[in-house]
């Protein structure tokens, strides 16, 4: 089995590893590099030795690793097929196969229908996050070839998510997190508080955006993931601008596994 290593980012988890494994198959004619054309792309739960998926499905627990079966037109004895695994915009991990190379250290492959398959495999060590922005883009001796879309849902055992209550506020009890003067008018120069309770399943995530003048400020956003089911907790998100916040009407936003599931709107008035 071909292998080669994998770049991680610090946003996914850092044991993340992709591996390539191209199917043999029996000489035929020659193709060039130009001649690569994928037919078929499939997610799967594994993949047979000839590299066809055994159970296709596109969707993930945090802890299975993710299979990709992909089939070529013909034969083709040379080319680069390059495998990138992405979390919304982040780089997991990519790999790439290259045929003539293989073909060389392995000698002849063997071909199913006259048709190529190649085998992409997934494995991480750490809980992927649940949510529905995971993709696996495909190049052709370096240039795209498709986007293909995958998620990663909850665990069987997990039990549904939710926000049961939010509260803006001015701040919070030390130790339960209880809204501290509750408001929705602040001055510039206050740290805004958003404080409740929440039922967050295992592996899950809530997370707060804070939008300013409409734009997403991302050195305020944070995330809190469970590993085991949580019934009932208590949560609070705080944030205040580097520079203060601007006046006028502002807002957060909080999603669940990327899901937004409440926006809690604020104004903000000069003063300290």
């Amino acid at each position: 089995m071909q292998k080669e290593s994998a770049k991680n980012t610090e946003n996914i988890p850092a044991n993340s590893a992709a591996t390539s494994t191209p199917e043999p198959e029996p000489t035929a004619t020659k193709a060039s590099s130009a001649d690569l054309k994928i037919v078929d792309v499939t997610y799967a739960h594994g993949l047979n030795e000839d590299m066809t998926p055994t159970e296709q499905a596109d969707a993930y627990t945090p802890e299975q690793p993710v299979y990709v079966s992909v089939k070529l037109d013909g034969n083709p004895k040379e080319g680069i097929i390059t495998a990138k695994f992405l979390y919304k915009d982040q780089d997991i991990a990519d790999t790439e196969i290259d045929l003539a190379q293989n073909r060389k250290e392995k000698g002849l492959i063997f071909v199913i229908g006259g048709d190529t398959y190649l085998g992409f495999t997934l494995d991480h060590e750490n809980p992927f996050p649940i949510s529905d922005d995971y993709h696996t883009d495909l190049f052709l001796n370096g240039d795209p070839a498709g986007n293909y879309a995958f998620k990663v849902i909850p665990p069987d055992d997990a039990i549904p998510s939710k926000v049961l209550s939010a509260t803006l506020a001015n701040n919070v009890t030390d130790d339960d997190y209880k809204p501290i003067e509750p408001a929705d008018t602040f001055t510039t120069a206050k740290e805004v508080y958003i404080a409740g309770r929440i039922a967050l399943g295992k592996f899950s995530s809530i997370t707060a955006k804070w939008i300013i003048n409409g734009e997403e400020d991302s050195k305020g956003e944070r995330t809190v993931t469970a590993q085991e089911n949580i019934e009932d907790a208590p949560f609070y998100f705080s944030y205040l601008p580097e520079n203060g916040w601007p006046a006028g009407v502002q807002k957060v936003v909080l999603s669940i596994n990327d899901q937004p599931v409440g926006e809690y709107t604020f104004t903000i008035k000069e003063g300290n």
